[in-house]
Order: C-alpha cells, then structure tokens, then sequence
C-alpha cells in the first residue's frame, strides 16, 4: 500500500514537474503556468520555492516506494535465515540423540 501511494505521489510531482517545464518560456518576465493554472505574481524566490516543495514531494514518493521494497528483502533475508537455523537445530538434535542412543547402548553392554 505505502509503495503504491509513493509511485502514485512520485508521478503526480514528475507530471507537475514536466508541465511546468515544458508548458513556459524560458524567461520569468511572463506568468507561470502549471497545469493550465495561472501562477501571476510569483517573485523569482517563490518560484524555486515551489519547485523545492514539488521536489521534495517526488523524493518522499521515491523514498517511500524504496523503502517498502527494502523491508521486503531484509524480511525474506531474515525469513531464509530463520530456516537455515531452523534446520541447524533439527540437524542438531538428531545428532544428540544419536550419540544419546549410542551412550545408553554402551552402559548396557558393559558389566
């Protein structure tokens, strides 16, 4: 759920990104325009302001669809190594029967 809401969050800001560039002149003497949305009166500093927030917005989508794969591959690690000590173990108590069976076979035979 959390890496949907990142990717969903990471295409909006990259959709709000790509609009703003390519929809304006390259000059600031004009009004801004983001997706059909006239930005008049914006100074200079509020436009990169703007343009700080929508990328900080794409970096938290960005690192919420990482994050939640992140914690998937540390638990499938975590998982397969739980298995692996799993079967040490059982490996384990079979060997200590044995040599368990094999002690109480010895006391038996000797006098």
């Amino acid at each position: 759920m959390i890496a949907i809401l990142g990717l969903i969050l990471l295409l909006v800001t990259g959709g709000i990104a790509i609009s703003g560039v390519m929809t304006n002149p390259a000059s600031l003497g004009e009004d801004f325009q983001v997706l059909g949305l006239q930005l008049s009166g914006l100074s200079t500093g509020q436009l990169f302001l703007s343009g700080i927030i929508v990328g900080f917005a794409g970096m938290l989508g960005l690192a919420m669809l990482f994050g939640t794969f992140n914690r998937r591959m540390a638990s499938r690690r975590s998982r397969h190594a739980l298995k692996g000590s799993q079967r040490e173990t059982a490996a384990a108590r079979e060997d200590s029967a044995r040599l368990t069976q094999q002690l109480d076979d010895q006391r038996t035979d000797a006098p």
